[in-house]
């Protein structure tokens, strides 16, 4: 759940296909642990969807959808998901 710029409700359905670097993988379950998505990507995910979807009115997240995942898919980059 997040919400629009206008402060609708937005709720989003995200699917998110990754990997993990195999030249990071120990360190991650070092300092991480295996309970890793819960604390890194999931927080990440909402965070970058929130703050996207505040930057549209709510009628604006139905009509531009294609712009909206756009924005959300390069912040999720961007992060280094």
């Amino acid at each position: 759940m997040a919400a629009s710029k206008d402060l609708q409700d937005a709720k989003t359905k995200i699917a998110l296909n990754y990997h993990i670097d195999s030249n990071v993988v120990n360190v991650l379950y070092r300092d991480i642990g295996m309970d890793y998505q819960t604390r890194i990507i999931i927080p990440a995910i909402h965070e970058v969807v929130k703050a996207s979807t505040a930057k549209y009115n709510a009628d604006e997240l139905i009509t531009q959808r294609e712009t909206v995942k756009d924005l959300i898919q390069s912040g999720l980059y961007e992060t280094s998901l």
